[in-house]
């Protein structure tokens, strides 16, 4: 089987087309051509076939070889033209070439027909695959340059430090990271001077690059100073042969990563030392108020030798001391009390100054620069003296002894808070000294002070506040806290009355408490002023007896943490049953959000543990009076 050719001819004679034709079969080539004596049919042929070689007479009635090539090159196509002619001069001849033709035969001398069919096909297909092969290159071109492009933003757009070394250990190319890390531009500059410059220590093996260069993959952790660490990583670039081009370094600051694991650490150190502290100090509370209940009670009873009444004086005020330690046990917890009423910053600070004042050496002076007309804040006067204290406290002890030195307390408004500012000129500290300070029972001068700053901490925690710390070793320390005043200040309980009202009559007072000395202790106080007392274990049996014998309650004093059915569960079946009666919630967790949340549901007041009689009259009495009822 022959060669096939598919051949177009613009002829107006079909004897000379055939001629052609049988030329090309001689010559071993299977044809299938078509013939065009118009311009239009030669579109028509050149848009629905394909065509390996074009011969065209020169002249035609109604066409012409000229025409025919500028057809043809108006689509573009790369087929061989061929023009035969009967007798065309030498002038036209080069005409047609000049123009395109690749080939000009006499009819009259065919015999080059085939050659120049043959040679003509092969230079077209030579042209194609050229074509192609330079397409293909500007494609590769393209692709290489998008590549390079991606590349190049991959690069730029990276959050580290990423520089590339030439064998040399020079940096040939970074990023902008490297300058946003380092401070300055390492281009230009070998592994040894950056190290040097970023104060990295020196040696031969400290450095990831060099031994990057020598072929090794490493990672490694660097702290260039005290608050910066570095991730540093390297690797060799080898060529197609696989020798060492050069290094590729990396370079990520992850000195804040570390902070914010530190600060976690921290948090999650605080969250589980202050459930500890919470927990003592409810169980603490709930045996105060026992102790401090009967100590009142048994005071109360005729006692022939004053002595005694002085003892249980005396006990009762250590009574009152251990409720302050668990206040600061609860104010380090984050559980601050919440008997607040309007507190006046400067006042507290001042008083907090005159009662430190005694115990101070000569050699310490107490400066005083509290503002005038401060907004009160609502809070405990008590934790607001704690603060005041602890932060004069500790700037006293840190003024080394036997040199004079000042002690500055100042107080004052910066926008919607309330600054309290204490500065020494004492020893003051490093940094790491300072991150610790206010760590439960940390300190840098004798053991056994207490929680002293981290009590300080948790109570300007609960209110919202933030504390700074500013200091220097041999300049003093300055610590300044910032209070948020509220925008509306909250109500202020009014003064309960602490006389009983004469004529008896009360309603009765339920004790729901799992704890039996407080409600024995609270069942005391209460009988004593005439006021019927029903006692409950636990939430269930508060609700059982609501149910069954509870017409004449008219306030229930409801412990929040008990092991069957806690008060807040009990809260919302007990506003069912009865919305009329006053609920007074206890706790020994002076925590806000217990008052929140039974608030929410619907008690009255929050009475925190330990209380003292005159604290639990004041809350029940309105209740239960005779004539609070018939008003």
């Amino acid at each position: 089987m022959g060669k096939a050719l598919n051949l177009l001819q613009v002829e107006d004679s079909e004897s000379d087309a055939a001629l052609v034709v049988r030329l090309l079969e001689n010559a071993g080539y299977d044809v299938k051509w078509g013939r065009v004596e118009q311009a239009a049919q030669m579109r028509t042929a050149l848009e629905t076939e394909t065509w390996d070689a074009i011969i065209a007479d020169y002249r035609l009635p109604q066409f012409d070889a000229p025409s025919a090539l500028t057809v043809l090159r108006e689509t573009g196509l790369d087929i061989p033209f061929i023009v035969v002619s009967g007798a065309v001069g030498e002038e036209r001849a080069v005409a047609m070439m000049k123009a395109g033709a690749h080939d000009y035969l006499m009819k009259s001398s065919l015999l080059r027909l085939v050659p120049a069919v043959e040679r003509e096909i092969q230079d077209a297909t030579v042209r194609r695959e050229r074509r192609a092969a330079r397409e293909a290159l500007r494609l590769a071109r393209q692709e290489t340059e998008r590549s390079h492009r991606l590349l190049d933003a991959v690069f730029t757009a990276q959050m580290d430090a990423v520089m590339v070394y030439n064998t040399a250990g020079v940096v040939i190319r970074t990023n902008p990271a490297a300058l946003a890390i380092f401070g300055f531009d390492p281009t230009g500059m070998g592994y040894a001077a950056i190290r040097e410059k970023l104060l990295l220590p020196a040696g031969p093996d400290r450095s990831a690059t060099r031994r990057a260069l020598q072929g090794e993959t490493l990672a490694c952790l660097e702290r260039p100073a005290a608050d910066r660490t570095f991730e540093t990583s390297a690797s060799p670039m080898r060529d197609a042969a696989g020798r060492i081009i050069g290094a590729v370094t990396t370079v990520r600051d992850i000195g804040e990563k570390k902070r914010a694991e530190q600060r976690l650490l921290h948090a999650r150190k605080f969250e589980s030392i202050a459930l500890l502290a919470g927990g003592i100090a409810h169980d603490f509370n709930n045996i105060l108020t026992a102790v401090g209940g009967n100590i009142s009670l048994a005071m109360e009873e005729p006692c022939p030798r004053s002595e005694a009444n002085s003892l249980l004086q005396a006990a009762l005020e250590s009574v009152g001391r251990a409720a302050g330690l668990t206040r600061q046990l609860l104010a380090y917890a984050g559980q601050g009390a919440f008997v607040r009423k309007p507190v006046s910053v400067s006042a507290v600070a001042q008083e907090a100054m005159a009662k430190l004042l005694p115990s101070v050496p000569r050699r310490i002076r107490l400066i005083a620069d509290l503002a005038p007309d401060l907004p009160p804040l609502p809070m405990d006067p008590g934790q607001m003296e704690q603060v005041c204290s602890s932060l004069m406290q500790n700037a006293v002890e840190a003024i080394p002894g036997g040199r004079p030195g000042t002690v500055t307390i100042r107080t004052g408004s910066e926008g919607h808070a309330i600054s309290i500012e204490v500065s020494d000129n004492g020893s003051g500290m490093d940094a790491e000294t300072a991150k610790r300070i206010f760590d439960p029972f940390f300190t840098t001068k004798f053991p056994g002070r207490g929680l002293g700053l981290a009590a300080v901490e948790g109570i300007v925690r609960t209110l919202d506040g933030r504390i700074a710390v500013d200091s220097e070793v041999g300049a003093g320390t300055r610590i300044r806290v910032s209070l948020p005043v509220p925008r509306a200040m909250q109500p202020v309980a009014a003064e309960a009355a602490r006389e009983a009202v004469s004529g008896g009559g009360y309603g009765a007072v339920l004790i729901v408490d799992d704890e039996p000395m407080i409600r024995k202790m609270a069942g005391a106080f209460l009988r004593t002023h005439g006021i019927p007392v029903l006692e409950a274990r636990s939430g269930k049996e508060a609700i059982e007896r609501l149910t069954s014998e509870g017409g004449a309650v008219r306030a229930i004093l409801l412990d929040m943490a008990m092991s069957e059915m806690p008060g807040d569960a009990a809260l919302p079946i007990i506003r069912k049953l009865r919305p009329d009666v006053r609920v007074i919630v206890s706790s020994g967790f002076e925590d806000r959000d217990i008052e929140r949340h039974s608030r929410h549901f619907g008690a009255c007041s929050f009475l925190p543990k330990p209380y003292t009689r005159e604290q639990l009259l004041a809350e029940v009495l309105p209740a239960v009076s005779r004539n609070e009822r018939t008003a």
